[in-house]
């Protein structure tokens, strides 16, 4: 009996995709948890496992269209069943042909050069050499223009032996980049899993001297992505269905800059700021949970666990992984994790959570030189945190004028799950935590 392959929900948003590719083909074998195919959705491109083993026995929805949510893709069928419908293979009908008559086991594919040698041999009974007293048999004459097969005494050299190609794994975003761009990705080294080439092995790669320059962008209508066409249609619905106020805090960060100073030196060279702050996020969402909140009918239900959306901006839009059970990680836990995110927003590949279940999110353009900024809240979140830049500023310590090293927050609130004293509330502790930052590491 054929198993069916659905279209699953790959984000929370997702409500359809578009085949971009058919890894696997009808008659192909499929093991459980295998890639066999890459879909679009609204938040990225996205690789959809078997969920068996079998054999690939029928297509349904081709490359380029469009299916919703729980649409049957394809059928699995078991290996009998499925084996059958599997098209011939003129390749290894010829090489059927050519041995007709052999005994014994199977040899692997040969190469070329060695079914010519067969081809020559037809009849003998296993690889049986010349006699010694004998010389060894020529083949008959090769055209001029070709070059002469070896005879059976001589062995082709490794360089000689023709080289068997390896197939070419791209992700999607890394294929769409090398067309935009014109690269080759023949000529590009895949650092993804099992060596596959995702967008930032492209980026890197200096396009040919022909497409050096990008095209201008031209005035005129332009169509939106699906992803930019998903981030308009929700960011719309969020802020005119959503109540939004905003609360707004300076934070000193000079002792998260000091301990974060220690952290790279001792534990991990690549935590951030970034890393910092989302670890006293966290923190601070297990004393508020409301902040933590989700609105659901009418209610607001309090989750079981801080699950922190991280805002990664991509080429055509913006993604938001999710960093799971914060409240269980330790710092260099959580900068491990939030590096796989951004590395997999930008081009690696998400697994099937990476979008999913996310209760407070993060935006975060303190890099970009930004003193404060208000976010958009990601619905049915309560709250979404705004980031600004480090920088110095005038502060008064005990009376006295000083320069201190503060960041500008802004919490965008939804004013039917929250108020103004609870948001302020939230942020006070999350000041109190940056500011003595030992608390992180209890």
């Amino acid at each position: 009996m054929a198993n069916e392959i659905t279209l699953p929900k790959l984000s929370d948003t997702m409500e359809e995709g578009k085949v971009l590719r058919w890894i696997k083909q009808v008659g192909d074998r499929v093991a459980a948890g295998e890639v066999i195919a890459e879909v679009e959705t609204d938040k990225a491109d996205m690789e959809i496992e078997a969920p068996g083993e079998g054999v690939l026995s029928e297509i349904r929805v081709q490359v380029g269209e469009t299916a919703p949510v729980g649409a049957v893709l394809a059928l699995l069928s078991g290996s009998g069943a499925a084996a059958a419908k599997r098209p011939p293979d003129p390749k290894r009908e010829t090489q059927s042909r050519d041995r007709q008559g052999a005994v014994g086991p199977t040899p692997a594919p040969p190469d070329p050069k060695r079914e010519t040698q067969s081809r020559d041999r037809q009849g003998a009974v296993g690889p049986t050499p010349a006699p010694p007293d004998q010389p060894p048999q020529k083949p008959p004459a090769a055209p001029a223009a070709a070059e002469p097969a070896p005879t059976a005494d001589e062995k082709p050299s490794a360089a000689a032996r023709p080289a068997v190609p390896r197939p070419l794994r791209a992700s999607p975003l890394a294929q769409r980049l090398a067309r935009e761009r014109g690269v080759d990705l023949g000529q590009v080294r895949g650092t993804g899993a099992e060596g596959k080439i995702v967008a930032r092995d492209v980026e890197p790669v200096p396009p040919p001297a022909a497409a050096a320059s990008p095209a201008p962008i031209e005035a005129g209508r332009h169509e939106l992505s699906k992803m930019r066409q998903s981030i308009a249609r929700r960011m719309t619905e969020a802020k005119n269905g959503i109540p939004h106020f905003y609360v707004t805090a300076e934070i000193e960060m000079g002792e998260a800059l000091r301990l974060l100073e220690a952290l790279k030196r001792r534990v991990d060279p690549k935590i951030t700021v970034s890393h910092v702050v989302a670890k006293a996020a966290a923190l601070a969402l297990l004393e508020h949970p409301r902040v933590n909140g989700q609105w659901e009918d009418g209610a607001v239900r309090i989750p079981e666990s801080v699950n922190i959306g991280l805002a990664v901006a991509v080429d055509d839009g913006l993604i938001v992984p999710v960093i799971h059970r914060c409240e269980s990680l330790s710092l260099a836990e959580l900068a491990a994790e939030a590096r796989r995110l951004v590395a997999a927003a930008r081009g690696a590949g998400f697994s099937g959570d990476d979008l999913k279940g996310g209760t407070f999110s993060i935006s975060n353009l303190g890099i970009l030189d930004v003193d404060e900024f208000s976010a958009i809240i990601n619905p049915p979140q309560a709250a979404i945190l705004a980031v600004g830049s480090i920088k110095e500023r005038p502060v008064v310590r005990a009376g006295q004028l000083a320069v201190g090293r503060t960041m500008r927050v802004t919490l965008s609130c939804d004013h039917r799950q929250l108020n103004g004293v609870e948001g302020a509330r939230y942020l006070e502790t999350l000041r109190s935590i940056l500011e003595n930052p030992l608390e992180m590491l209890v």
